[in-house]
C-alpha cells in the first residue's frame, strides 16, 4: 500500500514512494519523501503545495496526518524531482495557534493547559498530579508551542503525542518522565549493527550557583537562600561555571540542589547510536519508538544497561514496510535520576516495611501514637481543678477573684435615682433608635 497525498480541498491520491520518518523526544516529528515525475505522479508533483496533507504512512489503517511545509523542486532530465518535508499535524497546530490573553499568576497544571489548548482541537492528559506554578507575562501573543515549553519547564515534565484512531484525536500526554518498557532487547549479536557511544562535553559544567526564595522586586540581591554545587570531578578537570539558576519561586534549598545537580550532570551528554535491524520473523514487536526503555547489551563495548530511546529514524518502502531503523539511545543520567527519585519515594513508604511487615509496623506506629494520646489525656485528667479551698491549675485566691468578676451584676441608674438590675433585663430598640427596657 502507498501513501495518500491530499490537497486542502478535494480528494487525495495514493502514490508509491519510500518514506523517512525522524522522531525525536520532545521535538518535531518530520516525514520526508521524494517523488519523480511520471504518469502516476504527474498530477501530484505539478499540484502539490504547502499545507497539503499526507497519511497512511504506516499502512492502510494509519490515519495520522502530516502537513507539507517544505517543497524542493529539481530537474530530473526532462521531468521534475520533488523532495517533500512534512510536519506531524498536532505539532504544526501548536506552532500556528497563539494565545493573546495574558496568563499571569499562580495556575494549576490543569487550568494552564485548559487555557492554552482552547480552540486548537487537540486533547491533553496529565499522568500525575503536578500542583501549581506561578507564571509571569505568559500568553500575550505567544504560540501554543512556546507556552507548552514554558509549561514543561515550570512543572519539570516531558510530553508525547498519542493518537486515537477511532476518534481521530491527537492527545498530548504530560508526565514527569516518559518511559515505556520495550518488549524486546537490543543485542550486538542479534539485532544491532554499527553501535557507537558518543560523549559530548563541549558544554561541560562543573560548578553552579542557584538563587531562590525571593520577590521580583528584590531580585537576587536579597534571596532567601543561595545554593552552590560542585561536581566531584571539579578538582581534577577544573572549574567550569554554569549559568546560574535564578528562580524566586523555588522555596526549598534541596529542590534547588537537585536542579543544580541536573544542570551539571546533563551538561555532559552521552548517547548510543546504532543501526537497528528489524527481524520481522523472529521479533515481530521489535519496532523502535521514542520514549521506550530498552535493555541493551554489547559484548565489545561492555554494555548491559537499560536505556531510553530519544530519537528514531525509520525508513519504509513503497509498501509501508520498515526496511531500516537508526536509533539514538541516551539521557542515561536523567533515567538514573528518575529511578532514584522513585526508589527514594518507595523507601519512604518502605520504612514501614513491605507486605506483612507494613501491616505490623503500621499497627505498631498506631499503637504507640494511641498510647501517647492516652498518656497525655491521663495527665490532664490528673490535674486537680482549683476551688475556693484548694489550689489547682491556679491558686485558690485567683479562683475567688475570677468568680467575683464573673458574678458582678450589671446595674443602671434611672434619672429619678432608682437602680435597675440589667443582668437579666431584656433591652429593645424602638422605632426611633432608642434603647428601652422591655
Amino acid at each position: 500500500m502507498s501513501i495518500l497525498i491530499s490537497p486542502m480541498r478535494g480528494r487525495g491520491k495514493y502514490v508509491d514512494t519510500s518514506t523517512t520518518m525522524i522522531s525525536k523526544l520532545g521535538a518535531d516529528t518530520v516525514l520526508k519523501f521524494d517523488l519523480i515525475e511520471n504518469e502516476d505522479t504527474y498530477d501530484v508533483i505539478r499540484g502539490i503545495r504547502k499545507r497539503w496533507s499526507v497519511s497512511r504512512v504506516e499502512g492502510p489503517n494509519d490515519k495520522k496526518e502530516y502537513l507539507v511545509f517544505l517543497i524542493d523542486r529539481q530537474t530530473h532530465g526532462k521531468n521534475q524531482r520533488v523532495s517533500v518535508s512534512c510536519r506531524y499535524k498536532p505539532l504544526d497546530i501548536i506552532k500556528r495557534y497563539r494565545v493573546y490573553d495574558s496568563i499571569e499568576g499562580s495556575f494549576t497544571a490543569e487550568k494552564f493547559l485548559k487555557i492554552i489548548f482552547k480552540g486548537t482541537g487537540l486533547k491533553y492528559k496529565i499522568t500525575k498530579p503536578l500542583g501549581s506554578s506561578r507564571f509571569e507575562s505568559a500568553g500575550e501573543g505567544e504560540s501554543v508551542e512556546e507556552l507548552i515549553k514554558k509549561f514543561t519547564e515550570h512543572f519539570d515534565v516531558e510530553f508525547e503525542i498519542e493518537y486515537d484512531n477511532k476518534k481521530d484525536e491527537y492527545i498530548f500526554v504530560f508526565a514527569p518522565y516518559l518511559s515505556k518498557k520495550a518488549d524486546y532487547h537490543i543485542d550486538d549479536e542479534i539485532n544491532a549493527n554499527n553501535m557507537k557511544i558518543e560523549e559530548d562535553s563541549g558544554d561541560m559544567y562543573t560548578y553552579a550557583v542557584g538563587y531562590g526564595d525571593y520577590d521580583d522586586d528584590e531580585g537576587i540581591e536579597n534571596p532567601g537562600f543561595i545554593v552552590k554545587f560542585e561536581h566531584p570531578n571539579m578538582k581534577d578537570v577544573g572549574r567550569y561555571d554554569a549559568p546560574p539558576i535564578k528562580d524566586g519561586r523555588i522555596k526549598d534549598p534541596e529542590l534547588m540542589q537537585d536542579k543544580l545537580r541536573t544542570l551539571i550532570e546533563s551538561s555532559v551528554k552521552t548517547s548510543i547510536s546504532l543501526d537497528f535491524i528489524v527481524l520481522n520473523d523472529r521479533y515481530p514487536n521489535a519496532i523502535a519508538k521514542v520514549s521506550q526503555t530498552v535493555h541493551i547489551r554489547h559484548a565489545i563495548l561492555g554494555l548491559n544497561v537499560f536505556v531510553r530511546i530519544v530519537e528514531v529514524t525509520c525508513v519504509r518502502d513503497k509498501d509501508n514496510v520498515i526496511v531500516s531503523q537508526d536509533v539514538v539511545l541516551g539521557d542515561f543520567k536523567r533515567s538514573d535520576r528518575y529511578r532514584k527519585r522513585v526508589s527514594e519515594a518507595a523507601s519512604a513508604v518502605g520504612g514501614l516495611g513491605g507486605k506483612s511487615n507494613f501491616v505490623k509496623n503500621y499497627k505498631m506506629t498506631t499503637s504507640r501514637t494511641s498510647a501517647a494520646i492516652r498518656t497525655n489525656q491521663k495527665l490532664i485528667d490528673d490535674i486537680s481543678v482549683a476551688s475556693d479551698e484548694k489550689d489547682g491549675l491556679m491558686s485558690s485566691e485567683d479562683k475567688k477573684k475570677l468568680d467575683q468578676i464573673t458574678n458582678i451584676a450589671l446595674k443602671a441608674k434611672k434619672s429619678d435615682g432608682t437602680s435597675v438590675d440589667l443582668t437579666k433585663a431584656e433591652i429593645i430598640v424602638d422605632k426611633d433608635g432608642n434603647l428601652k427596657l422591655k
